[in-house]
Formats: C-alpha cells, sequence, structure tokens
C-alpha cells in the first residue's frame, strides 16, 4: 500500500511538472531532433462545449446529431416569437377540435329531432 502511495504521489509530481528524482531516462540528441513538435493549446474556462442532441425529424426513425454551439442559439427575442408562433399553433388547433366537436353534436341533435 506504502508503494502504491509513493507511485502515485510520484506520478503526480511528475505531471505537475516538478523535477522527479526517478524519471524516465533522458533521450539522446538524435530522437530529439526526430520528435515532433509538441502543439500548445490554450484552454479559455469562459468557451463553452458545443450541445448535440440527437433528434429524429416528425415520422422517421432515423434520428441525426445536432450540434449547436450557444453563440448560435436564439436570442431572446427570437425564443419569444418562436414561443408565441407554438403558442398560436395551438390556440388554432383548439378551436378547430372545439369545432369539429361542435358539429358533431349538431349533427346528433338533428337525427334526435331536438
Amino acid at each position: 500500500m506504502g508503494r502504491l502511495i509513493g507511485v502515485c504521489g510520484t506520478l503526480l509530481i511528475w505531471l505537475g511538472g516538478a523535477p522527479v528524482a526517478a524519471g524516465p531516462p533522458a533521450s539522446s540528441g538524435a530522437d530529439a531532433a526526430s520528435a515532433r513538435p509538441v502543439k500548445e493549446v490554450t484552454i479559455d474556462p469562459n468557451v463553452k462545449e458545443p450541445v448535440c442532441r440527437r433528434q429524429a425529424p416528425t415520422g422517421s426513425r432515423i434520428a441525426k446529431q445536432r450540434c449547436m454551439t450557444p453563440d448560435a442559439a436564439l436570442s431572446s427575442a427570437e425564443r419569444e416569437q418562436q414561443r408565441r408562433d407554438l403558442d398560436e399553433m395551438r390556440t388554432r388547433a383548439a378551436m378547430r377540435e372545439q369545432a369539429r366537436a361542435a358539429a358533431e353534436l349538431d349533427a346528433l341533435r338533428r337525427r334526435a329531432g331536438l
């Protein structure tokens, strides 16, 4: 158990950039010259990862993955307009359903002779 802790501690120190007492052997100059340069990447903590979702179109069983970055997301005005459009579509569907139910009720009243 003590050896495991020592190995893990050495690994953490080595990854942290501190010198390691028993590190890997030094490579020769020829190996260093033929090695590819290391690409440096800067990580911005404020950058958000794209949001990927699997969406299946209506009537299809085949889902497609769509990725969207937060910057490409809808603005609040566009979201509000989309919400209003959906509300209007729902209202129209409810009115059509009510009209259909009223027509059925009238037909039943006529058959009954009321």
